[in-house]
């Protein structure tokens, strides 16, 4: 049974691991749409007024400074997986913790979402948006949106949960 876990739980890793893929691309320098964001979120502010070019540099390097810890986010998870994937597949001892330390990497990632949309009574709210939305659009960046938001945090807290049952019944038989 455990034998076949190493498989299933690398299997189900590998397809989780997909979703990460886009991610590795840096993110583009200058970016045009970012810099209308910086504009026109300083105008808003300012009551309609053309904002200073140095205002609208800040902010937009500070859009762009959120933008690469992301992308670094995304490698580093990337990276981790390729190795929890790697250590499953060749049936190493450690490969059953690597996907665990993914997971709760993964869950600690996602958990301030769930958090805020739990306290704030949008838990149902915000996933039937987003999956309304990547209905009536059927973009790839919708159900990407609707992947990470809604289903990873509960596809890598099923993950983690699969993999304690396995490691705890490999230590019960031994």
């Amino acid at each position: 049974m455990t034998t076949d876990a190493n498989f299933w739980i690398g299997t189900t890793v590998l397809v989780f691991t997909l979703g990460l893929v886009p991610g590795a691309i840096p993110p583009a320098e200058p970016n045009q749409p970012l810099l209308n964001l910086a504009e026109s979120s300083l105008r808003n502010e300012a009551g309609g007024k053309a904002p200073p070019k140095a205002d609208v540099d800040r902010r937009y390097n500070g859009f762009m400074a959120e933008q690469r810890f992301y992308w670094l986010l995304d490698i580093a998870l990337l990276v981790l997986s390729i190795i929890a994937i790697s250590l499953v597949v060749l049936r190493k001892k450690a490969g059953l913790w690597a996907v665990l330390v993914l997971s709760a990497a993964m869950l600690l990632n996602y958990g301030p979402h769930w958090v805020g949309d739990l306290l704030t009574g949008k838990f149902i709210t915000t996933p039937s948006i987003l999956f309304s939305s990547w209905m009536q659009r059927g973009t790839i960046n919708d159900a990407l949106l609707f992947w990470h938001v809604v289903v990873a945090p509960f596809a890598y807290l099923l993950l983690a949960v699969a993999t304690i049952f396995v490691l705890r019944h490999r230590a019960l038989h031994r």
